[in-house]
């Protein structure tokens, strides 16, 4: 409580009438009724780099008149200006206004973190029990193995004839055993203490975020009210909050047997904003939301030829004041079983409408509640799985892998586009390896990699290098070379269909040509987006094996250096 010292004030009879008039009316604003709103987290809005906070509560209004309703605990990094609060029930109440305050929070958590630190002790002198048995296997070790040696001494000390073979070989199998028996038992200790380590770095944890709620900044929001009719009262209270952020992620799986591929797609969800959302719906938006209910005003676009900037001035900070007033068009009375229009006290912060099936924007929600702590920890929420059907061929790139890549081309059938994100894949029940889905529109094609099939084989053979002289008067050097490609489909039931990749060099000069050789095996095409990059596609039958030969030439004037040919 604050103590106010006594100081003594002389002035005159109208300073002294004054100064009565406002204490009286200070005394009277401090003496308005305040109550707390019960409220928690219904709804969390998540954006690419903030979220929405929905929260409602419930409390029966007894008596008339002038009332502060207060929402308590409210996250200090949420956007002042973003702050809505409405409300709805039997009770008739007029809004007069709203503000925020940052007040220091402190939870009595004092019992709990008694608790777990009487459990941590407990756990960490079992670690020492661990550290302490291992210390003694390990003497032991040291010990049995100093008896070879103390036994080869004594031995050799009293031998008078021939070395005992029995009694070595009795000895070796001692010390054998033994070393062999103290190994197996560190082992499981050291497998314990691990677990043990496990246990010890949880409880650590619930601790540390325990301390760090014990007391911490928080805001609350003031919502001055008039109660004209008493009754049952249900507020909704929403605001951003930053420090929040989501991405997508993928886990893909093909089935051979099917030639099916089922994407199951999950949000990784981050969020440090300093309220935990609990059981909540979840909703994941690509979407941008319009903080401020103010309309956006185009001005007009000037353009010019470009001029170097002058340097920047320094910029003043901007100050924000968190007191609000509501408007005027928002105000009113709510009166019970009124209409839905006349129920609404404020209107809901404005969002960016986010349709699944536009262009560059999504939106999701859990098909469950969930919970994501203010940890700053990714949390996966599953959304949703489907499966379709897939055609698969097998990549084969020989210059740089002797092995066959079996890729699964299928389309997004989802009707929503995939955002760009990590994949696990998945042949079977085997884990093949990750990728990165890139932003697919519903209906594009989508070619992903499943991994190495070594029951498809590939050799790549160079059967010649050779360089020629060429030319009369203008001498010339042509190197030639040529390669041979064979793969072979080593499956007694299945045909197979593969892209072979292959590649010749691209002249960066006038002087240099590169020509691919007529001997060169017919039919393949080349990458219009490549330059060099050639592509043969082969149809295998079981158990058949197919020849590819790449030919080229490369001249250029003789005594000329070439850098990076084959």
């Amino acid at each position: 409580m604050s103590k106010l010292s006594s100081v003594k004030i002389i002035a005159r009879p109208l300073v002294i009438a004054m100064l009565a008039m406002v204490a009286l009316a200070g005394f009277a604003r401090a003496e308005t009724p305040a109550a707390d709103v019960p409220t928690r987290i219904v709804r969390a809005e998540v954006y690419p780099n903030l979220a929405r906070i929905v929260r409602s509560g419930e409390i029966r209004l007894e008596k008339t008149g002038p009332l502060r309703l207060d929402i308590v605990r409210l996250s200090e990094r949420l956007d002042a200006d973003s702050f809505r609060f409405t409300g709805r029930g039997r009770a008739k109440v007029r809004i007069v206004g709203t503000s925020l305050e940052r007040v220091f929070y402190s939870e009595d958590a004092d019992a709990q973190i008694a608790v777990l630190q009487k459990q941590l002790d407990s756990l960490k002198d079992e670690d020492l029990a661990y550290a302490d048995r291992l210390a003694a296997l390990g003497t032991e070790r040291k010990f049995v193995e100093s008896l070879v040696s103390t036994y080869a001494k004594e031995e050799s000390t009293r031998m008078t004839g021939a070395p005992s073979t029995d009694k070595w070989a009795k000895a070796g199998a001692f010390v054998r055993e033994r070393l062999v028996a103290v190994s197996r038992e560190a082992r499981a200790v050291d497998a314990e203490r691990k677990a043990h380590a496990k246990k010890i770095a949880e409880v650590e944890e619930k601790l540390n975020q325990l301390n760090s709620k014990r007391g911490q900044w928080t805001m609350v929001a003031h919502v001055e009210a008039e109660v004209a009719e008493p009754g049952d009262f249900a507020v909704e209270a929403s605001y951003v909050v930053y420090n929040a952020r989501w991405g997508m992620g993928y886990d893909v799986r093909f089935d051979p047997a099917k030639n099916e591929t089922e994407m199951r797609c999950h949000a990784t969800v981050a969020q440090g904003t300093g309220e935990d959302w609990e059981g909540v719906t979840l909703v994941l938006s690509t979407a941008q939301p319009q903080i401020g209910g103010t309309i956006p005003e185009l001005y007009p676009r000037y353009i010019d030829f470009y001029q170097p900037a002058p340097p920047p001035a320094p910029m003043a900070q901007a100050k924000r004041s968190y007191a609000m007033e509501m408007d005027e068009a928002a105000v009113g009375d709510i009166p019970a079983a009124a209409p839905a229009e006349e129920e609404t006290i404020v209107r809901d912060a404005e969002i960016v409408a986010a349709d699944v099936n536009t262009v560059g924007l999504a939106t999701f929600t859990a098909p469950r509640p969930a919970t994501i702590p203010s940890d700053e920890q990714v949390h996966r929420v599953f959304l949703l799985s489907r499966a379709w059907a897939t055609t698969t061929h097998y990549e084969i790139v020989p210059e740089l892998s002797n092995f066959a890549y079996l890729a699964a081309k299928t389309t997004n059938g989802f009707d929503f586009p995939l955002l760009e994100g990590p994949a696990s894949l998945y042949q079977g029940d085997a884990f093949v390896g990750r990728a990165t889905i890139k932003t697919t529109q519903p209906g594009d094609e989508l070619l992903l990699p499943f991994g190495v099939d070594e029951r498809v084989q590939v050799e790549r053979e160079r059967l010649n290098r050779k360089a020629r002289e060429t030319g009369i008067i203008e001498k010339s050097t042509k190197l030639e070379y040529r390669y041979r490609i064979t793969v072979k489909n080593t499956y007694q039931k299945k045909s197979i269909e593969a892209r072979v990749v292959e590649r010749v060099p691209t002249s960066q000069h006038e002087d240099i040509s590169v020509s691919i050789a007529d001997s060169t095996t017919a039919g393949y095409e080349k990458d219009k987006e490549k330059p060099g990059v050639i592509v043969w596609s082969l149809s295998l039958a079981p158990g058949t094996t197919k020849e590819i030969h790449l030919d080229f030439d490369v001249k250029h004037p003789r005594g000329k250096q070439i850098v990076n040919l084959p």
